[in-house]
C-alpha cells in the first residue's frame, strides 16, 4: 500500500534527503514537476508534502538518473 494517495514532492533542498533514503539499494532517478504551487501540496502525518492527484507527464522532466546514494550529489 502507498504511504498516501499521490506523490510526494519536495523542493531542490529535499532531493539529496529523498535520494539518501532509497531503501531499494539501487540508483533513482531525480524528476522535476512543473505547474504545482506549495497551496496544492499536503502534508503527510510525517510531515512530508504530497500531491494528492496524477501529474500529467507534460508537467514532468528528467533531471538525472542512475544516481546512487554513495555518489556525491
Amino acid at each position: 500500500m502507498p504511504e498516501q494517495e499521490g506523490c510526494f514532492l519536495g523542493t531542490d533542498r529535499d532531493a539529496e534527503f529523498f535520494i539518501r533514503i532509497n531503501n531499494t539499494g539501487g540508483p533513482v532517478d531525480l524528476w522535476q514537476v512543473d505547474g504545482v504551487t506549495d497551496g496544492d501540496l499536503v502534508e503527510s502525518p510525517e510531515g512530508f508534502r504530497y500531491l494528492p492527484r496524477r501529474i500529467p507527464a507534460s508537467q514532468v522532466r528528467l533531471v538525472r538518473q542512475d544516481i546512487t546514494g554513495d555518489a556525491p550529489f
